[in-house]
C-alpha cells in the first residue's frame, strides 16, 4: 500500500483548513466532513500543490482550444480534491452552485441518476464561462462542496448499509471515489490517524 499522509504540523493545518472550508460543520450535503478531509489528505499526498500548477496550465491551454474551437477536452482530475472535469461541469450544469449560495432550497435539484456522466473520457466546453467554472476548484471551499455533492448519494447508501459503523461507511465512500477497494482502506486509515486526538 502507498505511503499514507503522516500527522505532521503541515498536514494537521490542512486538515483544519478543510474543516473551516466546510463552514465548520459536521456534515456537508449529507457527507461527514471528516470523510471529505480524508480524501483531501490522500489526494494532497500524491498530487502536491506544485504539481497542480502544471495541471492548471494544461487545462488553460486545452480548455481555451475546447471552448473557442469546440474541440473535446480530455478528462482528467484537478484541484486539491482531484475532481474529474465531468464532475465539475455536471455540478454547475445542474445548478448545484446556486444551492450552496442559498438561491435554491435543498431538494430542488437532484443528483444525476446516471453516474456514468462522472466517468466520460472527454468533455465539451460550451463557453469560456465553463472553463472559468473548472478553475473554481482552486478554492478549497468549492472543491470540498463539489466533492460532497459527488459523494452525497454514496454517503446515503453507505449510511443505510452500515448504520453507526463510520469506518465501514468511509471505506465504501473511498472505494466509490477512488474506484478501488484499496483507496477505501487508505481513506479509512487516514481518517483514524487524523480524527484521533493528540495526546501530549
Amino acid at each position: 500500500m502507498p505511503k499514507l499522509p503522516q500527522r505532521t504540523e503541515q498536514n494537521q493545518r490542512l486538515w483544519e483548513r478543510a474543516f473551516e472550508a466546510c463552514g465548520k460543520k459536521e456534515a456537508l450535503r449529507g457527507c461527514r466532513v471528516s470523510f471529505l478531509q480524508s480524501v483531501l489528505m490522500i489526494e494532497n499526498q500524491f498530487r502536491p500543490r506544485y504539481f497542480r500548477v502544471g495541471e492548471y496550465g494544461a487545462l488553460l491551454a486545452t480548455g481555451l482550444l475546447g471552448a473557442v474551437f469546440g474541440r473535446p477536452v480530455h478528462s482528467w482530475t484537478i484541484g486539491p480534491c482531484q475532481l474529474g472535469l465531468p464532475t465539475i461541469l455536471e455540478y454547475y450544469r445542474t445548478g448545484q452552485d446556486k444551492l450552496r449560495s442559498g438561491d435554491l432550497k435543498p431538494g430542488e435539484l437532484c443528483f444525476p441518476e446516471d453516474t456514468a456522466v462522472f466517468h466520460q473520457p472527454s468533455v465539451r466546453l460550451k463557453s469560456l464561462g465553463e472553463l472559468w467554472q473548472l478553475f473554481s476548484v482552486i478554492r478549497l471551499s468549492r472543491s470540498m462542496d463539489i466533492l460532497a455533492w459527488r459523494l452525497s448519494a454514496a454517503a446515503e447508501k453507505a449510511e443505510q448499509d452500515y448504520p453507526g459503523r463510520l469506518n465501514l461507511q468511509l471505506r465504501a465512500l473511498g472505494t466509490e471515489f477512488g474506484g478501488r477497494f484499496s483507496y477505501g482502506l487508505m481513506a479509512e486509515r487516514v481518517w483514524k490517524e487524523f480524527e484521533t486526538p493528540i495526546i501530549t
